[in-house]
């Protein structure tokens, strides 16, 4: 830093002596700010150039500065009496969305990105650098021109990595934090966050980096409790953070936390109203998940008056005691925090009168509240120079404590859809949605399981079973056989195309799923996570192979029935389609692909009526698979189930699924 050099020192005072030194100009001027997001003590001693040189105008420019930012980088650079120009923040060309965390995450992001965003430009913000490298080298295994950027890189390495981003050589970027100051390539279609930013700033800085060329872009942000909590525990744990700055890192996570569980009001309004800007949702134009989803909502209002009128005097009483938002909604909901004990604020008559409130209602209502002006937040600066932002009356709180305005607020759930999770569930399963899929013989069956009964009716038909038998030593050999010829055909390519990696046509994970299923269409092939434009390069040694492994192996149908005596406490009905229940049952469960039987002893799977399964048919049978146990170990997360088909188990009606709820506090 310049405070450092004596000879940076040295140069300035001279040409401040032969007068050419004519301004100053701090960009990232929230760096300045401790209350910033990306605070940086050496920024505070840029305040010597108004100490040194205080007939030199100064300027301070950002792109993320609220109301007590923006006290703090006047103070912090002695800045005396400025002259104050703001633009909105609203950038109108950006979608904002925020999608449940699972743990096919990874597989998510790959099929957008083969799919939707082909050949298109974006970043992936990581919390970590091992983050950052491990998400980098999955997506290359999914024939994605990927690469990391992060601190731990040398200069030389960060460089090389941003050059090779902007010449489009690689098409997306796995980045910490580091990779921000100085990015403006245009054409960013999409910015990601892999795990959801410590604070709002980071938020909106991260996703000013999409779509400067003013076209539509996307930024999408995956939030899980768990890595909210994860969050939480490394501020709590920061040696270099004292306990006011703990408290401080810790609210604005919760800030994160209440705009990701928002799932009603506009994402674009909860982020203006951060930086103190008023806006209107019907301005959104549906650039935001929640207003585009509002179309396929029940939408229903009520009469929140009551709580509206409690907030408002509890705050009438409390403002002189400079409290904050967070600080009055835990007030509402009845926290018994050591700093509301201390401060006596549990003792408060409005303390606990929201308990029986789901508390994404109660901080709406405060959104709401704040919005139309019956509260405000007031930045004030403290006795250590900082500026913090404390709830007080608005210019309209005199309407709500009279009693002479009733405030009436919308609230929406999904058609068809289960309602989006509350803080009250935590992690992606519970005892009780296991449960729910499971056998008990003191429940009914789950609510959304149709019986078979209701289903069908009827005289049963012929169901067709397809066997692939890998067992084969030949057909084993084959595969082996195949996975060299496809690799070698890989690298013919890699190599006439000029391609640096020989994973940007095809990882070798991919080519082990490609040998085994060799794709025979377009379609099929893409599902593989493969670029389109390869596809012709391969076709014909495709179909080549097909032929071969078909010759080895070939393909038998043969027409099953049930047997007329099948019974249990979902099959009631003599003569069942396993075809319609199996089609039934994965339209249920959002997938395809025929779910792995559960092992029971001697390792057969049983049925809900106590026989084997494994495709008898009735006793004696010849027992059929659906899909070989290669095929069935080999499910990838490159179809629509992701991870969640690996866990999915059925056992006649009954099933368990790791498909849980979105995990919030």
């Amino acid at each position: 830093m310049i405070s450092a050099s004596n000879a940076a020192k040295s140069a300035i005072g001279k040409l401040y002596r032969d007068k050419r030194l004519a301004r100053i100009v701090v960009d990232e001027a929230h760096c300045v700010s401790s209350w910033g997001h990306d605070f940086r003590p050496d920024y505070k001693a840029l305040s010597y150039f108004k100490t040194e040189y205080p007939d030199i105008p100064v300027m301070a420019l950002t792109a993320t500065a609220n109301e007590k930012v923006r006290m703090d980088i006047i103070h912090n650079l002695k800045l005396n009496k400025p002259k104050f120009f703001k633009q909105s923040f609203n950038r109108t060309n950006l979608f904002y969305e925020v999608l449940q965390k699972k743990k096919s995450v990874i597989e998510e992001i790959a099929t957008m990105i083969n799919t939707k965003y082909r050949h298109q430009t974006g970043i992936i913000y990581c919390h970590s650098k091992n983050s950052c490298e491990t998400t980098s080298a999955r997506l290359n295994d999914f024939g994605i021109k990927c690469d990391f950027y992060h601190a731990g890189l040398s200069n030389e390495e960060r460089f090389a990595v941003q050059k090779a981003w902007q010449d489009d050589k690689v098409q997306v970027i796995c980045a910490t934090i580091a990779f921000g100051m100085g990015i403006d390539k245009p054409d960013v279609r999409f910015v990601f966050h892999l795990t959801m930013p410590r604070n709002l700033e980071g938020y909106y800085q991260e996703t000013g980096r999409a779509g400067r060329d003013g076209l539509h872009s996307d930024c999408i942000m995956f939030y899980s409790m768990r890595d909210a909590r994860s969050l939480q525990s490394m501020i709590q744990r920061d040696k270099e953070l004292d306990r006011q700055n703990k408290e401080h890192h810790l609210n604005k996570l919760r800030e994160v936390v209440q705009y990701c569980e928002n799932t009603t009001d506009c994402r674009r309004q909860q982020v203006l109203q951060y930086f103190n800007e008023t806006f209107d949702r019907k301005d959104c134009n549906k650039e935001c998940d929640n207003c585009l989803l509002g179309s396929d909502c029940v939408v229903e209002t009520r009469d929140v008056t009551s709580l509206a009128k409690s907030i408002v005097q509890l705050v009438n009483e409390v403002q002189n005691e400079n409290v904050t938002v967070i600080q009055c909604q835990d007030i509402i909901k009845g926290s018994k925090s050591a700093k509301l004990v201390a401060a006596g604020l549990t003792n408060n008559e409005f303390h606990g009168i929201g308990k029986s409130i789901p508390k994404v209602e109660i901080e709406r209502t405060f959104f709401h509240l704040i919005h139309n002006s019956y509260l405000v937040e007031r930045s004030i600066m403290n006795g250590a120079g900082f500026a913090s932002n404390y709830l007080k009356l608005g210019k309209f709180s005199n309407k709500i404590l009279r009693g002479n305005e009733k405030i009436i607020m919308t609230f929406s759930t999904r058609k068809n859809q289960a309602p989006r999770p509350t803080s009250a569930r935590v992690g992606n399963t519970s005892a009780a949605n296991i449960s729910n899929f499971r056998y008990n013989k003191e429940n009914n069956p789950p609510a959304q399981f149709t019986k078979a009964s209701h289903m069908y009716s009827g005289t049963a038909k012929a169901a067709t079973v397809t066997i692939n038998t890998f067992d084969n030593p030949a057909v084993k050999q084959h595969m082996d056989k195949t996975y060299k010829e496809l690799r070698a055909r890989r690298d013919t390519i890699t190599n006439h195309i000029g391609l640096a990696s020989t994973a940007s046509v095809a990882s070798d994970t991919v080519l082990k799923e490609m040998a085994n299923k060799l794709p025979q269409t377009k379609q099929e092939f893409i599902k593989l996570g493969v670029k389109e434009q390869y596809y012709e390069r391969f076709e014909k040694a495709l179909h080549k192979l097909r032929k071969e492994r078909d010759a080895l192996a070939p393909v038998q149908n043969q027409s099953i029935r049930t047997a007329n005596n099948v019974t249990s406490m979902y099959f009631n009905q003599d003569d069942v389609s396993l075809t319609d229940l199996r089609a039934l049952h994965e339209s249920q469960n959002g997938f395809s692909g025929t779910p792995k039987a559960p092992r029971g002893k001697g390792g057969r799977g049983r049925s809900s009526s106590g026989r084997g399964r494994g495709g008898r048919r009735g006793r004696g049978g010849k027992r059929s698979f659906s899909g070989s146990q290669s095929q069935r170990k080999r499910r990838t997360s490159s179809g629509p189930t992701g991870s969640q088909a690996k866990k999915r188990k059925t056992s006649g009606a009954g099933s368990k699924s790791s498909t849980g709820p979105r995990v919030l506090s």
